[in-house]
């Protein structure tokens, strides 16, 4: 539990520095090396985060997109 609150408020963090909108690649640095460093093992944090990372920013970009199309229709 505080490993993944940790992940999360580092990703915040260095999603305010970041170079690229969202702070992609830099926020996966950050939340992958937090839960890493907190005991889980590499893969599974990788897998973690990208999971989050497609959730909180592709799919909500892509519901966003079909409610735009389905209110022009």
């Amino acid at each position: 539990g505080v490993a993944v609150l940790t992940a999360y408020l580092a990703g915040v963090s260095a999603s305010s520095i970041a170079v690229l909108p969202g702070g992609f690649g830099v926020v996966e640095v950050a939340m992958i090396s937090v839960l890493h460093a907190g005991g889980v093992p590499m893969a599974p944090a990788t897998g973690a985060v990208l999971l989050y990372r497609l959730v909180s920013c592709v799919v909500v970009v892509a519901l966003g997109w079909f409610a735009m199309f389905a209110r022009a229709a």
